[in-house]
């Protein structure tokens, strides 16, 4: 059944959450990154091991060779003062859907936060351009590449939520490209389902937005991990 399709698309999105889960990310000085366990972290070294090694050996890293790290909660920790500017956990972007199957186009309004890096908690609201049927959703979505700017990212997710007052499932699918300014522009397929009547629509939409930009100051503390 069509409802099995969209919830094996879901295991597969909790999957590759589940995997990014602990990861954190080293920005070298060279412009090397490295997806880590941060062990220890102090104001002249860091220690840390690899997340796909098979003992437990530590590498130890001097400060002064790192630029920043990002944890797997997503706090930002600036070693050096170069990197000034980084994205804030919220997001906001509207623009069109259009129904694939049935031809009717919506207006969408898509409001995020992240509660890490890769993952996103978000409301979705959306309205059809002829009849002024509307919809809601609140959901996840996981993003690939998350900790990097200025790529394209794939992203998935699930939602859930009412479409003409009826309960519905969406299951997006897509590529996101941010931009170092904040910028975020998003292209995408939305699967979309009604149980109560066994009906399956595919959506495709374009959206543009922002992420908020904060300052961030420089830290030496220990405080993390």
């Amino acid at each position: 059944m069509k409802f099995w399709g969209v919830w094996s698309v879901f295991a597969g999105f909790m999957l590759m959450a589940n995997m990014s889960y602990s990861q954190d990310t080293i920005y070298f000085k060279t412009g090397e990154e490295k997806l880590v366990k941060i062990t220890e972290k102090s104001d002249k070294q860091v220690k840390y091991r690899f997340l796909d090694a098979k003992d437990t050996i530590i590498v130890i890293e001097d400060t002064k060779n790192i630029d920043k790290i990002i944890y797997n909660n997503g706090d930002v920790v600036l070693v050096s003062a170069r990197s000034k500017r980084i994205p804030d956990r919220h997001g906001i972007s509207a623009g069109m859907m259009m129904d694939l199957t049935g031809g009717s186009f919506f207006y969408k309004f898509h409001l995020n936060y992240f509660t890490k890096p890769s993952i996103n908690y978000a409301i979705d609201v959306v309205k059809n351009t002829e009849d002024g049927g509307n919809g809601f959703f609140v959901g996840m979505r996981y993003y690939l590449h998350s900790v990097k700017l200025g790529i394209i990212k794939p992203y998935s997710g699930l939602s859930v939520g009412a479409m003409r007052k009826k309960v519905a499932l969406q299951v997006p699918l897509g590529v996101s490209l941010a931009a170092k300014n904040g910028f975020d522009l998003k292209l995408g397929l939305n699967a979309n389902y009604l149980p109560s009547d066994d009906v399956y629509d595919l959506f495709i939409e374009l959206l543009a937005g922002c992420r908020l930009i904060k300052h961030a100051t420089t830290h030496h503390s220990s405080h993390h991990k």
